[in-house]
């Protein structure tokens, strides 16, 4: 949900006592290969990644725009959110699209910096 500025949005997901119970965290990347990638993060309070949705991406179709497609964003579920993310090919545990390493990386930028706003969101 973009808000009057024109950014997105961060939300919290209360119960009916008050208690946090899940984040819907944007982050951004400007490295995508074609240019900025926003994505919209659930996280648990525990910071374990739920999912993650494109809000804003113009990669290349059939290659980066493949950054939305199921089999790779269930890459992420459950991963451990309070440290950064990277491909294989740089030593993490998250296979980049075939072709698309760029976008990759930068999915996992912008999950980064979802990471830095629910600190900030917690605070």
């Amino acid at each position: 949900i973009k808000g009057e500025n024109g950014s997105y949005d961060s939300f919290v997901g209360k119960n009916a006592d008050g208690k946090a119970v899940a984040y819907a965290i944007v982050g951004e990347d400007a490295k995508g290969y074609a240019g900025k990638i926003v994505l919209m993060v659930g996280v648990t309070p525990e910071a374990k990644i739920i999912s993650y949705r494109k809000l804003e991406a113009n990669e290349t179709p059939g290659l980066g725009a493949n950054l939305a497609n199921e089999e790779f964003v269930r890459q992420f579920e459950g991963k451990d959110a309070s440290s950064p993310l990277k491909v294989k090919k740089d030593g993490g545990e998250i296979v980049a699209i075939t072709s698309a390493t760029i976008t990759s990386r930068a999915v996992c930028r912008a999950i980064d910096a979802a990471r830095v706003r629910l600190d900030e969101l917690r605070k």
